[in-house]
């Protein structure tokens, strides 16, 4: 399984050495994300990848096979150390939140089919 540790600025780069041996991560699972229109391609020689996809990141680091999902280490201490890994309430944050919205439209579609009958019927009573 890949495990995001968090971002390493590229002047410190040399610092982070990768994790080895046995560990304890808390985190949250998260699927792949689909790569979009706009999306640059992955650098794999640069270890720069664009999208979040366990399966061709793992293909590109000689490290076989991987799991469907990866795991985003969460935030440990003042988060200013690197990696610093995910705050939760950062996570949950850009979870998008469109209920009102949807349900503005589905109330409005009704309302507007509502005075679309009623029209049919004042017309059909009409004649």
């Amino acid at each position: 399984m890949l495990v995001n540790r968090g971002f390493v600025p590229e002047g410190r780069l040399g610092e982070i050495k990768p994790a080895t041996g046995a560990a304890t991560v808390t985190g949250f699972l998260r699927a792949p994300e689909p790569r979009g229109s706009f999306t640059p391609s992955d650098l794999p020689a640069q270890r720069e990848f664009y999208t979040r996809d366990p399966a061709a990141i793992a293909a590109s680091l000689g490290l076989g096979s991987a799991a469907p999902f990866y795991l985003e280490a969460e935030r440990q201490g003042d988060g200013l150390t690197p990696p610093a890994g995910v705050d939760a309430k950062e996570l949950i944050a850009r979870i998008p939140d469109n209920h009102l919205s949807y349900a503005l439209t589905w109330f409005g579609l009704a309302a507007t089919l509502n005075g679309v009958f009623g029209a049919f019927a004042w017309q059909g009573r009409k004649s």
